[in-house]
């Protein structure tokens, strides 16, 4: 026999499956049911504080005015990133080796690539083999099987390269 929980909101009693998970709610679960927590979330939306206008702004503001307004707290802020990343090093620590485990053979790729550069069998070239501009370039795999085979790229071409595949 299911357990059945009664809702906050509507007051319907529903199986625990129709809650979200919650580990200090009764039964492990959240009081409202979903049904009830959604309309909620759309009707908060709706609202002066809600994410959803703050989102609708940011889509509609200028790809200009984001760069400035990212520029402008890269600058009020200097060490932010810094302190971030210096908190959280375990948190991105474990996250990378996850990452690793997950996608093995890219993960192998990218190591012995990177090997063969620093040993000096590959080397590097100074220039896009798309658009020819010099900068940072990243080595495209189009086949992880083979890891030293790659197509350098600059970061604009290598974005591209991956959105249209």
């Amino acid at each position: 026999m299911p357990v059945l929980k009664e809702c906050c909101r509507c007051g319907v009693k529903k199986s625990i499956k129709e809650f979200y998970k919650q580990s200090c709610g009764y039964l492990g679960r959240t009081g409202a049911c979903k049904a009830c927590r959604i309309k909620k979330q759309l009707e908060y939306q709706k609202t002066d504080n809600g994410i959803g206008l703050r989102r609708e702004y940011e889509r509609k503001m200028p790809i200009e005015e984001k760069r400035a307004k990212c520029k402008k707290f890269k600058k009020e802020n200097p060490s932010y990133w810094i302190e971030y990343y210096r908190q959280n090093k375990k948190i991105r620590l474990l996250s990378n080796q996850k990452y690793q485990r997950n996608n093995l053979e890219k993960s192998n790729a990218h190591s012995k690539l990177y090997y063969a550069i620093k040993t000096k069998k590959i080397n590097k070239p100074e220039e896009c083999s798309i658009c020819r501009s010099t900068g940072v370039l990243d080595g495209h795999h189009t086949d992880y099987s083979k890891p030293l085979e790659v197509i350098w790229v600059c970061r604009k071409c290598h974005t591209k390269i991956h959105i249209i595949t």
